[in-house]
């Protein structure tokens, strides 16, 4: 038969032609390398709530009535560690059992729901609540992302992904920063604590709403995302096995975090958050006077500092020693703080901000490095880190700010206070020199036997194409590694 006597035919080729390829390529989407960089995208999510909150502070407190002095303030931050806190809780005692993609997107909606309600909250319990809730979910879908990652990469290169993820949730606080600083329109020129209450409550809704709106939108989104991801895992491939049975850690390595070091990194954690969370506060008071504008991108700033560092901290970890990283790092942290306290120009206050954030990345992250090599490299060690840092967030901030209440350069000072003495007890307790025992080892041989002693070498035959696993053989190409 003549083609030409059916027109509908080359039409319907032409549409079943796209739908086989649009086909092809959601399912090379739908991989583990799209549930890979989604985890990576939760980490990001996770960020921007974070960088919202600091410049959020002080019309947060306006909108529940409050003047913008530091009544309200500590009750905020207090309010979301501890939301914080508890979602971290609760997925260690309840929900490890659960699927990571599926949590992720229940997670991700949650805190997209709470995010819309925190801006129009004009009552302060209604507020906290909200706070308390939206740090749960954020915990949840830190602890689940993290989990999914811990999944799919060698335990010797596990604080590196970390590292990484750490970087692209700061990366993310930069973001939303940039995002709101873009939203103030006209009124970026005005100073936050020159102005009244209802002023800066009336001044700033639409800004402040219309970024938190964008935020929650695009958690939303990434939610369905992993709703996707989650479906298509259930449908057609099995769960993945765990990083430790591909390649187990090394025994005599492995144990309980110490109490000391669990210490140190909550105190480093806290002392990074309460810093780049009331730099905005800082910022706009009498003595310094930024715009809000300013204000909230020197935040931005110190975020990407806090970025870039994390950055560094990866490749810096194989070139110097766990004590020279730790002296480095505490030395630049201490002189920026100090020429904070020393300088009043404007350029000086952003050169230390960028210093602070390029050396204070690294201090918390290489304590961590210790808790989790104590822990072999799992997720439960990870679990264990995350707990002390947001319970140092959850205990520092609320000090910090009763410092500020006393005068800026209070908290600057007792910044510096906080980072000598956690020097000295990092050197006291000796992580840094315990430290150098994982960043010896290599990876475990399934062909070769286990070698005994703290100082034996394991290595991995380069040619074997397999690894065993309960689960069947596992193709070295699904395993992430540097």
């Amino acid at each position: 038969a003549d083609v030409s006597s059916f027109p509908m035919i080359p039409w319907l080729a032409l549409i079943i032609s796209c739908q086989l390829r649009m086909l092809a390529v959601t399912r090379l989407l739908i991989s583990q390398y799209t549930i890979f960089v989604a985890v990576l995208a939760a980490q990001a999510g996770v960020g921007c709530l974070n960088g919202l909150l600091g410049p959020s502070l002080l019309h947060l407190s306006a909108q529940v009535g409050m003047s913008t002095s530091m009544i309200a303030i500590p009750g905020i931050i207090a309010a979301r560690a501890l939301g914080m806190v508890m979602g971290t809780s609760a997925y260690g005692l309840f929900l490890t059992e659960v699927d990571t993609l599926a949590l992720v997107c229940g997670a991700c909606v949650g805190a997209a729901l709470c995010t819309v309600v925190v801006p129009p909250s004009k009552n302060y319990t209604l507020l906290l609540l909200s706070l308390m809730c939206q740090g749960a979910f954020m915990a949840w879908i830190d602890a689940a992302s993290c989990k999914e990652l811990l999944s799919r990469i060698h335990c010797r290169s596990a604080h590196a992904w970390i590292l990484v993820a750490q970087a692209l949730g700061a990366l993310g606080a930069t973001a939303s920063t940039a995002c709101l600083t873009a939203m103030l329109g006209e009124h970026s020129s005005d100073q936050a604590m020159a102005v009244s209450v209802e002023v800066l409550q009336a001044n700033l809704s639409r800004s402040f709403h219309a970024t938190y709106w964008g935020t929650a939108s695009a958690i939303c989104l990434s939610g369905l995302l992993f709703l996707a991801l989650a479906v298509d895992r259930q449908l057609n491939d099995p769960p993945p096995p765990d990083a430790a049975e591909i390649l187990p850690a090394h025994k005599e390595l492995e144990g309980c975090p110490q109490i000391s070091d669990c210490v140190v990194f909550m105190a480093q954690a806290g002392g990074e958050a309460s810093f780049v969370g009331l730099l905005f506060v800082y910022a706009s008071v009498d003595a310094i006077q930024f715009q809000i504008a300013p204000a909230v991108l020197l935040c931005g700033v110190c975020w990407l500092g806090l970025s870039t560092g994390r950055g560094l901290t990866v490749l810096m970890k194989g070139i110097f020693s766990p004590v020279q990283l730790l002296a480095f790092n505490t030395v630049g942290a201490v002189c920026s703080v100090l020429l904070l306290i020393s300088t009043t120009p404007a350029l000086g206050v952003w050169c230390a901000v960028v210093m602070y954030g390029l050396s204070a990345a690294g201090l918390a992250p290489s304590t961590q490095l210790t808790i989790l090599s104590q822990g072999g490299m799992k997720f439960p060690a990870l679990l264990v880190s995350k707990f002390c840092g947001q319970l140092g967030e959850l205990l520092i901030g609320p000090i910090m700010c009763g410092f500020l209440s006393i005068s800026p350069n209070s908290m600057l000072w007792a910044q510096v206070l906080l980072m000598v003495a956690l020097f000295v007890l990092a050197l006291a307790v000796g992580w840094p020199f315990r430290q150098d025992q994982w960043l010896q080892y290599q990876p475990l041989s399934a062909s070769s036997p286990t070698p005994t002693g703290p100082t034996a070498t394991i290595s991995v035959d380069p040619d074997q194409d397999e690894l065993p696993s309960k689960h069947g053989p596992i193709p070295r190409s699904s395993v992430f590694d540097i």
